[in-house]
């Protein structure tokens, strides 16, 4: 049980190290949580077994331990707190990219309508009298704006139509047929 528990500190200490190298900002208090638990598990073997007694009536074993312990809980909740803030700080961040793209696909919307209501604008509004004849036009774009487009011209008694149909859809098609 021991040497499992010994064998995962290092273990920690170069995932730390590593998570240190790639950014992770919190990984320092962590780093030096496992550091502070293994010198104070080292100096308590040491004084458990009277190699290292500087402290012989003063403290006991265990209360090295304990220190230890205790330094190590306080810097693992300061890396706590550091990556709470750091995911508070990028949900803010997140929160204010997506804002900007409704902003951005609000504003393009506004576009289309304006192209529409210009596209729209641009055919005619009623179909010519001829006798003889029932003529009708309605353009209806699948989407805001299309590559349909239809005129009619009257010119010395004569009528003339033109039909567009460009290939394609919205505005890769409208601004052709137009």
């Amino acid at each position: 049980s021991y040497g499992i528990s010994i064998g995962l500190i290092p273990l920690c200490l170069t995932a730390g190290r590593a998570a240190l190298r790639g950014g992770f900002r919190p990984a320092r208090y962590y780093l030096m949580a496992w550091s502070v638990l293994l010198a104070s598990v080292f100096l308590f073997m040491l004084h458990a077994t009277s190699l290292f007694r500087p402290w012989a009536y003063a403290y006991s074993s265990i209360d090295i331990l304990r220190v230890g312990i205790f330094c190590e809980a306080v810097l693992l909740s300061l890396g706590l707190a550091d990556r709470i803030q750091l995911l508070r700080q990028r949900a803010s961040e997140h929160q204010a990219a997506a804002e900007q793209a409704r902003l951005q696909a609000q504003a393009a919307e506004g576009e289309l309508e304006t192209a529409r209501r210009l596209q729209q604008g641009l055919m005619p509004q009623s179909a010519p009298v001829v006798p003889g004849l029932e003529i009708a036009g309605r353009c209806l774009p699948a989407t805001h704006v299309g590559g349909d487009f239809f005129q009619y011209f009257e010119r010395h008694g004569r009528l003339a139509i033109c039909l567009a149909d460009a290939t394609g859809h919205a505005m890769d098609a409208a601004i052709p047929a137009v």
